[in-house]
């Protein structure tokens, strides 16, 4: 769950940041739902699409690494890269005419603590098996992301491999 206790920022991010260094960062921030108490209404979810998209149509990557909301964000990104049609931000053509879009998918992704994500408009990225090769990094003790959450991730890709360890929510060696 987020949250604004700097005692549990497992960075050195804090409540009250005096620098960049210490900003605590998100790719979204998302709203509990009444009904059921799930993250499940993300907010400035689209500025996060348009920021990937720009980076996308200036570098080339080969895959992807992503830890916690990042890893969902990484799984959001391959599913956009295979289908890129399921979303406006990606749907719609470049506006450089030098830009080859959409990008080719990714070859890999490697998702640390990474979790389903429940915003209803990411539904549809997940509705066909994905074809991206991923990894995924699982803890037994994680409070954060519980298997709930973390296995249904691991589902959606056709080439999927799962590694858990005994540790909780934290960026673990293989």
């Amino acid at each position: 769950m987020p949250t604004t206790d700097a005692n549990k920022f497992d960075s050195d991010a804090s409540a009250a940041p005096t620098s960049e260094a210490d900003t605590p960062r998100a790719w979204w921030f998302a709203e509990r739902a009444p009904s059921d108490g799930h993250f499940r209404k993300f907010k400035q979810f689209d500025e996060t699409l348009e920021y990937l998209r720009d980076i996308l149509e200036k570098q080339h990557f080969d895959g992807v690494f992503g830890f916690s909301q990042g890893a969902a964000c990484a799984a959001i990104l391959a599913a956009l890269c295979e289908n890129p049609q399921l979303d406006p931000v990606f749907a719609r053509p470049s506006q450089d005419p030098n830009v080859a879009w959409p990008p080719a998918p990714l070859k890999f992704a490697i998702l640390s603590a990474g979790f389903f994500p429940l915003d209803p408009r990411t539904a549809a990225y997940f509705d066909t098996p994905l074809k991206t090769p991923t990894l995924h990094v699982l803890g037994r003790a994680d409070t954060i992301v519980g298997e709930d959450r973390s296995v249904p991730l691991t589902k959606v890709f056709d080439d999927s491999r799962v590694e858990w360890h005994d540790g909780g929510q934290s960026r673990h060696q293989l």
